[in-house]
This record gives C-alpha cells, sequence and structure tokens, in this order.
C-alpha cells in the first residue's frame, strides 16, 4: 500500500473593502477589461473548528464543495491558503459536520464574478452585512507572492478603493459580531430605545396591530407541553405573552425578565393580583440568573436585540434551563434574504423603514434552526412564519 503526501494548500493574496458605490466598481470592472462571468448565489455554512475556518459552499450555478482555509484577520492585503473538496451528497456531508462540529454560521451572498489575468474580483451583496469588493490574486506554487501583491495592489487603485473602506474580518466574523466595537453597537442603542418611556408607549399602543401577531402566538401557545408547571419568559416586556399562556394553562407558574424599568412597570400592573408571576430585572445580553428549571422557555421579539454570538450563547443557556422534554419556543423578528423583502415587511406593517428600531441584529432562520441541532435539540424546526416574524421551536430530548 501507498500513501500520498499530503496536499500542500493553495495560495491567494486578498483584499477585502465595503463597497459604498456598487454600480460604479461595476463599470470600474468593466472599463480594466475583466471578464464577467456573471452572477453568483451563495450560501455558505461555517463549522466550529479550533483553528482556521471550515466551510461548505453551495453555489448556483456551480457544484458544492469544501474550503478548509487559514488566513490573518487584517484591513489590508493578506495571505491566505486553503483547501477546496468537491461535495457529492451536500445534505449528509452538512449533517454530519453540524453533528460532529457545529454550525458557527451560514453567509447567504449574491456575487458577481470578474476576472482579470490570475485576479478574481468579487462584487458582493451579503445579507445582513451590505455590499463589498473582494479581490483574490491567485498565486502558482511556486510564487513568492510578490507579483500577486503588486496585481492587487494596482487593481486596488484602479478601483478606488480608500483606506477607510477597508475590512480585516471575514463576513462570518462580521455577522457574529467578533469586533471591538460589537460591545459599543449592542447595549448603547438598546438601552436608548428600550428605556425611553415615549418608545416603550408607541411600541405598546401597537401590539395588537401588528399583522397575523395572534396566528404565531396561537401556534406558540400550542408548542408549550400541556402538563407545563414553569415557563420562563426572555424579554417579557408588559407581559404579553406570559399572559396569553395563563389565560390558556391557569396553572402555569411564570418568570419573566426583562432589562427595561419602564416595561417592568407595566408588567407589573397587569399581573398586579397574580402571585403565580415573578418579574426579574436582567439583560438578556448578560447570563442569565440562577432560576431553577422550566418546561418552557419563551420569547416574543426580544433576542433578536442581542448580538449573534450571545443569541447563541443564550440557546445553550436556555438548553440547560429546560427540563427533559421541555420545549423552547422563540416568537422572533428575523432576517429577510433581501434588503427589497426587508423593505417589503415594514411595509406590510405599515412602518417607516427610517424608523427601524437601531438595536435590531437580525439573523437568518436557518442560522439559528442549526444552532439549535448543534446543541442538541430535537424537532427543531420553524413552526411559523410570515415575512419576518418566525416561530422557531425546539425540544429537550427525554433522557
Amino acid at each position: 500500500m501507498t500513501s500520498n503526501a499530503l496536499e500542500l494548500p493553495r495560495r491567494n493574496i486578498e483584499l477585502k473593502a465595503h463597497n459604498p458605490d456598487p454600480a460604479a466598481s461595476l463599470e470600474a470592472c468593466r472599463a480594466l477589461g475583466a471578464e464577467d462571468h456573471g452572477e453568483i448565489t451563495q450560501r455558505d455554512t461555517y463549522f466550529e473548528v479550533p483553528r482556521g475556518g471550515l466551510k461548505l459552499r453551495e453555489e448556483d450555478p456551480g457544484h458544492p464543495h469544501l474550503i478548509q482555509f487559514e488566513r490573518a484577520s487584517e484591513p489590508q492585503q493578506r495571505e491566505s491558503r486553503y483547501r477546496i473538496i468537491p461535495v457529492d451528497n451536500t445534505g449528509t456531508m452538512v449533517a454530519a459536520l453540524a453533528a460532529t462540529l457545529g454550525v458557527r454560521v451560514i453567509v447567504a451572498k449574491h456575487r458577481r464574478l470578474f476576472l482579470w489575468r490570475n485576479v478574481r474580483l468579487h462584487l458582493d451583496r451579503v445579507e445582513g452585512l451590505g455590499e463589498f469588493i473582494e479581490l483574490e490574486a491567485v498565486a502558482p506554487a511556486d510564487s513568492d507572492l510578490t507579483h500577486e501583491r503588486e496585481l492587487v495592489a494596482s487593481l486596488r487603485a484602479a478601483l478606488g478603493i480608500a483606506d477607510e473602506h477597508l475590512v480585516g474580518l471575514g463576513y462570518a466574523e462580521q455577522l457574529l459580531g467578533e469586533t471591538a466595537s460589537r460591545e459599543t453597537i449592542k447595549e448603547p442603542a438598546r438601552e436608548s430605545e428600550w428605556t425611553a418611556p415615549e418608545r416603550v408607549r408607541r411600541y405598546l399602543d401597537r401590539a395588537d396591530k401588528f399583522p397575523h401577531r395572534a396566528e404565531g402566538e396561537r401556534v406558540l401557545l400550542e408548542a408549550v407541553p400541556g402538563g407545563a408547571r414553569r415557563a420562563l419568559d426572555l424579554g417579557t416586556g408588559d407581559g404579553r405573552l406570559l399572559a396569553l399562556l395563563q389565560r390558556d394553562r391557569p396553572e402555569v407558574l411564570g418568570v419573566g425578565l426583562d432589562f427595561s424599568e419602564v416595561m417592568l412597570v407595566a408588567a407589573r400592573e397587569r399581573f398586579v393580583e397574580n402571585d403565580r408571576i415573578v418579574l426579574v430585572a436582567h439583560d438578556l445580553s448578560e447570563p442569565l440568573p440562577e432560576l431553577g428549571h422550566f418546561d418552557a422557555v419563551i420569547s416574543s421579539f426580544a433576542i433578536h436585540h442581542l448580538a449573534h454570538e450571545r443569541k447563541r450563547s443564550l440557546y445553550r443557556e436556555v438548553f440547560n434551563l429546560l427540563e427533559p422534554g421541555g420545549v423552547f419556543a422563540n416568537f422572533e423578528h428575523v432576517a429577510s434574504p433581501t434588503p427589497r423583502l426587508h423593505a417589503a415587511f415594514f411595509a406590510a406593517i405599515d412602518e417607516p423603514i427610517e424608523c427601524e428600531d437601531p438595536s435590531d441584529q437580525l439573523l437568518d432562520v436557518e442560522t439559528q434552526l442549526q444552532w439549535l441541532l448543534a446543541l442538541g435539540f430535537d424537532d427543531v424546526d420553524c413552526y411559523w412564519k410570515w415575512r419576518e416574524m418566525a416561530l422557531l421551536v425546539a425540544v429537550k430530548p427525554r433522557r
């Protein structure tokens, strides 16, 4: 029996930047005489690995492949080393890697591909992030990378990519909020919105008027186990969801968490004569307090305000809080796959998109379902959806 030496990784020099004027970038690529290879729709599933990165790419047109890579996080030219492995059965491969490693995040994008000499020029529209331009100079095995660096530098100049638009992090890291500025993005905006009495009153006045909300809430109540005794409501607000649950299951003991004192005042007024509801001031951006175990953990339009990495760690805490057979039901505001659909959602709820909550950190349904599966939940699915309103449900296995 003979064995082949390990295949050396391929290499390229790459540069990534925000693209403030996609139309101008498109014309610049054409002016360079670059070959236009058209639009490609890509979906990259990133997996948890101790070193570098591992993603399964599905693209149309094209064939699925697994990409293992290592690169520095620098807002400048950088070397990337990678291996590409063709994949025949995408579903089986994703399921196997998700079960073994866990899914980190899913990145969906629309890519316009140009080729200029040995450089790939990508004009990317990334869901949840916006417009980017990416240069990848592919190096032959014997290159010292000098030529590739020169090509990227010349293209950067030709395309007018300014220093302030350079990006050091990959799309996955950006979606997960893994930047030094994550904290400044997350909490101050949420504080200013949801601790302001006028903002809270406006939201509560409209709570019953959101189209189809009652439908989603009915499906959530159906998902809660019939014999549930204790329920935890994450981001309870004025207690709307706990009140609906108690109306349906009067015997349930409920605990509601919220960081907004204005919301908690409204909840206390709702439950002033109800000794089966306990309200706790708590910010979901921090680890959950010790509250015992629950038969159901529910939430309504709250978790989407958290950074993506905190969403994922919160789901892990929920799994640990649930009794075997317990249910997690998250009625959530989720990301649309395109900016046009995002705008259509705001039109459908009769809300100007200019009034979009600055604390929203929306994430697609599929990424969150993959996280729940990777944590060990059973029967994970989106049980109901209307535009950007979705009900995600997961069950903790019985041991």
